[in-house]
C-alpha cells in the first residue's frame, strides 16, 4: 500500500524534473538540462524513457558532446513509435555526425531515410549538400542544395551564391533574407554549414512537433506550446546575422 501511494508522487516528480530540464535548456544551460533529464530517466518508467532520450540527445548536441548525442538519438530512434519520428531522429544523427566531422557516417544515416514525401526528399538533398560542402565538392553541393529548394527564387539565390563566390564574402542583408525564407539558408550562404544544419533541423523539428501536438490534442495546444520556441529560434536565426 505504501509503494502504491508513493507512485503518483514519483510520477509528479518526474514531470517536474523534466520541466526543470526544459527550462535549463531554454536558458542555454545544457549540462544542467542533461542532469535533470538523466534524473527523470532514472526514476521514470519505460514509457517515459522514449520521451526523455531525444531531450538528452538535443542537450548533448547543443553542449558539443556529439558522440553522446549520437548514442541517445539512437535510443530515441529505437523507441520511436512512428516512421516520422524515426526520420526526425535519423536527421538528428546526420547532424551530429556532421558536427563530429564524420561525413561518411553522416552519409550512412542519410541513405537509410525513406523519402516518403517531397519534404523529406528536400531535407535529404539539403544535408547531402552540406556534406559535399564539407568535402569541398562545391559543384555537387550546389546542385543538391538547388534540389533542396522548394521555390524557384530560392534556387536562383543558391545559384547566384555559388556563381559569384559569395559564400566567402556574404552580404548581411542577403543572409538575413535567406534565413527568413528557409531557416539555416542564410548561415549556409555565409559559409557556416554546421550552423545552417543546426538552424534548419531545430526549426523544422519544432514545426513538426507543433503539427503533431495540434493533431493529437487541439490547434491551440500546438500553437501555445510551440510558437514561443519557434519565434525565438526562427527569428533568432536571421536577426543575429
Amino acid at each position: 500500500i505504501s509503494i502504491v501511494s508513493l507512485m503518483p508522487a514519483y510520477a509528479q516528480d518526474v514531470g517536474q524534473t523534466i520541466a526543470k530540464g526544459r527550462d535549463a535548456f531554454a536558458n542555454g544551460q545544457y549540462a544542467a538540462a542533461t542532469s535533470y533529464y538523466r534524473r527523470a530517466l532514472f526514476f521514470g518508467n519505460d514509457s517515459v524513457a522514449g520521451h526523455i532520450y531525444p531531450l538528452i540527445a538535443q542537450s548533448q548536441l547543443h553542449a558539443g558532446n556529439f558522440e553522446e548525442s549520437l548514442f541517445f538519438f539512437g535510443l530515441a530512434f529505437n523507441s520511436a513509435g512512428s516512421d516520422s519520428l524515426k526520420n526526425e531522429y535519423t536527421f538528428s544523427r546526420v547532424l551530429a555526425s556532421i558536427m563530429l566531422g564524420d561525413t561518411d557516417l553522416a552519409r550512412q544515416y542519410l541513405y537509410t531515410i525513406n523519402a516518403s514525401s517531397g519534404y523529406i526528399l528536400r531535407r535529404q538533398y539539403f544535408y547531402s549538400g552540406l556534406i559535399h560542402l564539407m568535402t569541398n565538392n562545391f559543384e555537387k553541393a550546389q546542385s543538391e542544395l538547388i534540389y533542396a529548394a522548394e521555390h524557384d527564387h530560392i534556387k536562383e539565390l543558391v545559384m547566384n551564391a555559388f556563381q559569384n563566390a559569395a559564400l566567402h564574402k556574404p552580404r548581411i542583408a542577403t543572409a538575413r533574407t535567406l534565413s527568413a525564407v528557409i531557416p539555416g539558408l542564410g548561415q549556409l550562404y555565409a559559409g557556416n554549414p554546421l550552423a545552417a544544419a543546426n538552424s534548419f533541423l531545430l526549426n523544422t523539428g519544432l514545426i513538426a512537433l507543433a503539427v503533431y501536438t495540434a493533431a493529437r490534442y487541439t490547434f491551440l495546444d500546438g500553437a501555445a506550446s510551440i510558437i514561443p520556441w519557434l519565434t525565438r529560434y526562427y527569428m533568432g536565426g536571421f536577426i543575429i546575422l
